[in-house]
């Protein structure tokens, strides 16, 4: 699979980055959840984990 072929499986993807004091704040207002984000390397998986996490946090305690 070339290049091209993989990028047009997520033509309807939006892949940015931003910060995780974003991140945490967009998901802290219900403006995004979990299910919504797709990590795409073991970076983000592990700042979206820890944002999810911290944010669950204080939002049961």
């Amino acid at each position: 699979m070339d290049a091209y072929t993989r990028n047009d499986l997520h033509a309807d993807l939006a892949q940015v980055g931003i910060p995780q004091k974003l991140l945490a704040q967009l998901i802290t207002q219900g403006l995004l959840t979990s299910d919504q984000c797709r990590c795409l390397n073991g970076i983000a998986k592990h700042t979206i984990w820890q944002t999810l996490l911290n944010n669950s946090v204080k939002i049961e305690g």
